[in-house]
Formats: C-alpha cells, sequence, structure tokens
C-alpha cells in the first residue's frame, strides 16, 4: 500500500494559500487510511471518510479519494464491498473511478467477471471503454463472448473497437487495428502485457504471422 504521507504531502500542497474550509474533509480521509495502513485494519468510520472524499463534487477529492479507496479495496474486503456499491452512483466519474479501483483488487473468478460485466453494460462510454481495457489488464478470457455481445450494441466507434481488440486479444492472443495516418498497429498479447508493431496496409497473413512470433518471441 501507498505511504500514507504521499497523501497527506498532496493534502497540504493542495490546500496551501487556498481557504480551510474543506481540509477536515480531506484530513478526516487520510487519518483513517493511515490509521488503515499502520495497524492493518480499516474500520467503518475510516473508510466512510475515505468513501465520503471519493464521491465529492469536487474532481480533485474524488480523485484523491479514489486513490486511497483503490489501495484499500486491493486489501480489505470491506473496502472492496464499498467500491463495488459506488458502481451503482449516478455520476460517470464516480462508476469510473470505482471499476479502477475494483481492477486494482486481488478478486478475480467471477467476481471480477461480474465487476467488468456491470461496466460493459455501464451507460458512460468512458466507464465501457475502460472495462474493455481492464478486461486486458487482469487477463478476463471469460469476459470474450460479453465484449464481443457488447461491440454489437456499442454506438460510439472507439469504445466498439477497443472492445472489438480485447476480445481478439483475449480469444486469440493477437488483434490488428487501423493505425492513425495509414497502416495497421498489432498488438500480441504476452505474460506481462501487450507488445505492438505497425504494420504497413495491405501485409499478408504471412507477414502478420511472422510479426505475431517475433513479437511473441521479444516478450518471452
Amino acid at each position: 500500500m501507498r505511504d500514507p504521507g504521499t497523501f497527506r504531502t498532496w493534502v497540504d500542497l493542495y490546500f496551501g494559500d487556498r481557504p480551510l474550509d474543506d481540509y477536515a474533509e480531506f484530513k478526516a480521509a487520510v487519518d483513517g487510511y493511515e490509521r488503515a495502513v499502520r495497524i492493518g485494519v480499516i474500520d467503518e468510520r475510516a473508510l466512510g471518510a475515505v468513501v465520503e472524499l471519493a464521491i465529492s463534487d469536487r474532481a480533485t477529492a474524488r480523485k484523491l479519494g479514489a486513490d486511497m479507496l483503490g489501495e484499500l479495496a486491493a486489501v480489505s474486503t470491506m473496502a472492496y464491498a464499498a467500491a463495488r456499491r459506488l458502481q451503482q452512483s449516478p455520476q460517470a466519474e464516480v462508476r469510473l473511478n470505482a471499476l479502477l479501483c475494483l481492477g486494482r483488487a486481488q478478486e478475480s473468478g467471477e467476481a471480477l467477471f461480474e465487476v467488468l460485466q456491470q461496466a460493459l453494460q455501464d451507460r458512460s462510454g468512458r466507464v465501457r471503454r475502460a472495462a474493455a481495457a481492464l478486461a486486458i489488464h487482469r487477463g478476463a478470457q471469460a469476459l470474450e463472448p460479453q465484449l464481443r455481445d457488447a461491440a454489437r450494441a456499442e454506438r460510439r466507434d472507439a469504445v466498439r473497437a477497443t472492445m472489438l481488440q480485447t476480445a481478439d486479444l483475449l480469444g486469440q492472443g493477437w488483434a490488428l487495428s487501423d493505425a492513425p495516418g495509414g497502416g495497421h498497429i498489432l498488438s500480441v498479447t504476452f505474460e506481462r502485457g501487450v507488445l505492438q508493431r505497425r504494420l504497413p496496409a495491405g501485409a499478408s497473413q504471412a507477414e502478420i504471422d511472422r510479426a505475431i512470433e517475433e513479437l511473441r518471441s521479444d516478450g518471452s
């Protein structure tokens, strides 16, 4: 978990010459986070302070609260459950932050599948696109059919392209997408992430296959 001093220093720098009307809210959240780190247990009051910051009307506060909640969700089932509840927020940015918090947790299998499936059906394109990207980061192969279904219903071209690319990466381990200015971007998964290479327009399947093998060799 990140050192509480990192967040405390950030708060002190943020307020600087600003009015201190909201300082107590920030301080309560950082204090709660610090207690959780120091004693290894988070209580409801401390978690509540972090969550309140994560759902604040102010973007800066939401970002700080989400960062702390993400750290806690990775080690605390209570914090993880709180992040799951935030997936129901009416605010798209809060739902997006909740998804990113949950993506950092160690949950896998059915729990991860449910988180990502819900996000793929979110009314915000940013959340849907983030869910597709997170599926690759977490290696959620079981989500491939849901990604293809979501892509068929998707109206935003950029989001649909991300969904289809993710489905290909999960299903066959590589994907080909259009490159800016022409040609293609070949993406290939390997144990630690994704490697990419630009290919010319009209590349043959033999050229694509050779590039896939070279990228896989580079990533091994």
